[in-house]
């Protein structure tokens, strides 16, 4: 068995016996390289992050995740009195929505509070699944603790 990296280099996976062979990766070795090789490749393929779409000084708010990573947000207050928590689509960041949820929090009058997903826009991190959960965690505990809603 021999796997290579993104750069054709050996994966260790074992190491060679004295004959010059490579040893047999142990079952958990092999699973483990196995696993993080899918999930990049899936996260390569189920994340699509666009270059930024808006500029890093108009973000009104950043949010620091439980994961370390630092999402910009932005929240139209209106005063209205039910805020809706939006969560963009994927392949797009929050400059391409803005301005749609501008102007359907007047149509539906409520205000909205939109955020970024880690590795998209101007935020920090990589996009994949575990830090998707953190990003929309953060934006739900400051709407919750920061902003009483």
């Amino acid at each position: 068995f021999s796997f290579f990296g993104d750069r054709g280099e050996r994966v260790g996976l074992g190491s060679p016996s004295a004959a010059g062979a490579a040893a047999a990766p142990s079952a958990a070795a092999l699973s483990a390289a196995m696993g993080a090789m899918a999930a990049k490749h899936v996260n390569q393929m189920a994340f699509c992050p666009p270059n930024p779409t808006y500029r890093k000084e108009d973000v009104n708010m950043w949010l620091d995740t439980d994961r370390g990573n630092r999402i910009p947000a932005f929240h139209i207050r209106r005063g209205f009195p039910l805020t809706v928590l939006v969560s963009h689509a994927n392949a797009e960041d929050l400059g391409l929505v803005l301005q749609y949820w501008a102007y359907m929090s007047q149509q539906l009058q409520v205000d909205v509070f939109a955020y970024e997903y880690s590795g998209y826009g101007h935020a920090t991190g990589s996009p994949c699944e575990a830090n998707l959960y953190s990003d929309a965690r953060a934006a739900l505990k400051i709407l919750v603790d920061g902003f009483g809603l």
